[in-house]
């Protein structure tokens, strides 16, 4: 579990706070989703939650352990992916990076082996491996990225902004990864930002809305689609006496004028041609 409390945090050269007081807790086997406009706060508050930035007050802690004064010890059960950056080495092939990090990580050659193997029937990454990382595309390096972030079957993952530029096939790819990762890890915790609601969709269950450094909305992905998505479907048809002023699985209709009706679509996931019919 991350316990998050009071974080405060400016930057040197910033008036106001980056984030301001910030409260929440993450569960064991949680998705969540950071949502919110370009410098609400996200990133900053991952670099935090992870020991990269030291909060002005407050206090993080995993299972009640303090990160302040055990970073080591915890950033060793976690994984990180930033879309606009890299941790592997730039001008060193994609196979002496994983091998670096199974040094670090203390990882035995068979599970290292084991997991190469099974990274590889998902991601191909052994196509790259005697290749460095700067001649790789966006997509070939974020494979390799994921490769990385997941070698030590971390209990906790941080992806920030992942899918920045890639193809359709390379996000599929990334995504069934994930999902199969957290089927394997039940009580593993994703952290994940981005602005792309289908992403949130697909991976999280609970989104934390974020706008200048302060938590506006805590709650499920359901609950957010309802809140804030709202459509209008405007329907011609030739029946002048049809009376449908009514309520259809949670779909509003409302009869406009004659021959002429109303839907009011309150959740993202409505299947407008079946409406329709």
């Amino acid at each position: 579990m991350i316990k998050v409390r009071e974080i405060f945090f400016k930057y040197a050269k910033e008036n106001k706070e980056a984030l301001s007081g910030i409260n929440m807790n993450i569960l064991n086997g949680e998705s969540v989703a950071l949502l919110g406009f370009n410098g609400s706060g996200k990133s900053t508050l991952l670099k935090v939650m992870l020991g990269i930035l030291s909060p002005r007050e407050g206090e993080i802690s995993y299972d009640d352990i303090n990160i302040s004064n055990n970073r080591i010890r915890i950033v060793r059960d976690i994984g990180v992916v930033w879309g606009q950056k890299s941790n592997l080495w730039w001008d060193v092939s994609v196979k002496r990076s994983l091998h670096i990090l199974k040094k670090i990580y203390k990882l035995t050659d068979k599970h290292f082996e084991t997991k190469i193997n099974e990274l590889d029937s998902k991601l191909e990454i052994r196509k790259y491996w005697d290749k460095p990382l700067r001649k790789l595309s966006l997509g070939q390096r974020v494979k390799c990225e994921i490769a990385a972030a997941t070698l030590h079957n971390p209990s906790i993952l941080f992806f920030d902004e992942p899918f920045i530029g890639l193809d359709f096939i390379t996000r599929n790819e990334i995504i069934k990864l994930l999902k199969e990762y957290k089927l394997n890890n039940r009580n593993s915790i994703l952290v994940l930002t981005s602005h792309n609601i289908k992403d949130i969709e697909e991976l999280c269950s609970r989104v934390i809305l974020m706008e200048s450094g302060l938590i506006i909305w805590d709650n499920s992905i359901d609950n957010i689609q309802k809140k804030f998505y709202r459509k209008t479907i405007s329907i011609k048809h030739n029946n002048e006496n049809l009376n449908i002023n009514s309520t259809f699985n949670g779909i509003n209709i409302e009869k406009v004028n004659i021959g002429f009706t109303k839907v009011i679509l309150n959740n993202i996931k409505d299947n407008e041609v079946m409406i329709i019919k």
